[in-house]
């Protein structure tokens, strides 16, 4: 209620049984605030979780593939029904659904861009 921020559990974004290295480079909420995204460069997916609306807790839901290597930003439309991941090491666009219950399944096919693509940026005319 007034606005400090209190750390809750640590919660990974990767699979337990992955052994790989990882980072990630951008998290974001869905524009209800039900969903968290999370990018996972190593393990190559899109970490998808529900967030608990009284606790803010974390409970994770999947890791869809980014259909590409090193997912270095995405974005959420503002209706929230398209996210667009950029892959850095591959230099593509993919484009995923959301689905009311937070999930992401592929739209299309995976668009080349520019090499080395690092900011995704969704935005419609006023």
């Amino acid at each position: 209620a007034d606005g400090r921020l209190t750390r809750g559990a640590t919660v990974p974004s990767i699979p337990a049984n992955y052994n790989g290295s990882n980072t990630g480079t951008h998290i974001e909420l869905s524009p209800d605030a039900k969903f968290l995204y999370v990018s996972n460069r190593g393990h190559d997916s899109i970490g998808v979780f529900s967030v608990n609306q009284e606790s803010g807790a974390l409970t994770l839901l999947e890791h869809e593939p980014s259909r590409g290597s090193a997912p270095h930003d995405f974005d959420i439309d503002p209706n929230g029904d398209v996210l667009i991941a950029v892959n850095r090491k591959s230099s593509t666009l993919a484009v995923f659904r959301r689905a009311v219950d937070g999930s992401l399944s592929p739209l299309g096919d995976v668009v080349p861009t520019r090499a080395d693509p690092t900011t995704v940026l969704i935005t419609y005319p006023k």
